[in-house]
């Protein structure tokens, strides 16, 4: 997933990461594995040993915090995310701000290129 925080979201989760790492980290994971996060397999086990980044910051700032979640799934183009879009890889979704997961440099380079360059000087043109 692709996440975007308001301000105010970015400050609860800094003033409320040491009690969240306390209430999270090492505990059994087995209630509030639903909802939002639909392809995880599994649910069991301490949350940090199968949790990302991502899911450790959501879980904190829906649990513990009054952070509002907002899901807009057509943000993300990705692989494991059910694309919304048909032949999302090439990459020219004017509504999608970021696609995933593309693996090789030529690969990323080709995607960004369609993406941000449509009709405008080259990227190598753009760095230089």
């Amino acid at each position: 997933p692709i996440e975007i925080f308001s301000s105010g979201a970015f400050l609860a989760l800094g003033q409320n990461a040491k009690s969240c790492a306390f209430h999270l980290d090492g505990k059994e994971c087995i209630e509030h594995c639903k909802g939002v996060w639909t392809q995880t397999k599994v649910c069991n086990g301490p949350c940090t040993e199968w949790w990302g980044e991502d899911i450790w910051a959501d879980q904190c700032l829906w649990r513990f915090t009054q952070a509002k979640r907002v899901m807009i799934k057509t943000l993300l183009q990705e692989e494991h995310c059910k694309p919304h879009v048909p032949k999302w890889r090439s990459c020219d979704d004017p509504n999608t701000v970021a696609f995933h997961p593309f693996k090789s440099p030529a690969e990323y380079r080709k995607c960004l290129e369609e993406m941000n360059f449509q009709g405008s000087r080259s990227f190598d043109e753009r760095l230089s």
